[in-house]
């Protein structure tokens, strides 16, 4: 088995193809774990560390966007789409994405550099 030294190394050779030493891995935790079992999570990654990072820059709030992430009541994302969340620490539920799609559709691509 050839030894990588880098997780930057790992996830190119996967993406080429290349066959890496292991299949990189990144654990996506709901909300709900960061909030009700922190510990947990981090002796879990402390054991299996991920292969990703997380991006330095955070885009602000969407114009469209209300209420708060993760928390039981309603959520308007980026494009406006409401999501039912019942319980804490979960990302909620989709009701109406019809009307999300047809929004989503309208965009023009340079409208977003804007």
């Amino acid at each position: 088995m050839i030894e990588f030294t880098t997780s930057r190394e790992r996830v190119s050779r996967a993406l080429t193809f290349q066959k890496p030493d292991r299949v990189p891995r990144e654990l996506w935790a709901l909300p709900g774990v960061r909030m009700l079992r922190q510990t947990e999570l981090d002796m879990v990654l402390e054991r299996y560390p991920s292969d990703f990072i997380d991006p330095e820059h955070r885009y602000g709030v969407g114009e469209k966007e209300s209420g708060i992430r993760a928390a039981v009541g309603t959520y308007f994302d980026e494009w406006g789409c409401p999501f039912e969340i019942g319980e804490p620490g979960v990302n909620g539920e989709l009701k109406e994405p019809f009307s999300c799609f047809v929004q989503i559709r309208r965009v023009v691509p340079g409208d977003l550099l804007q």
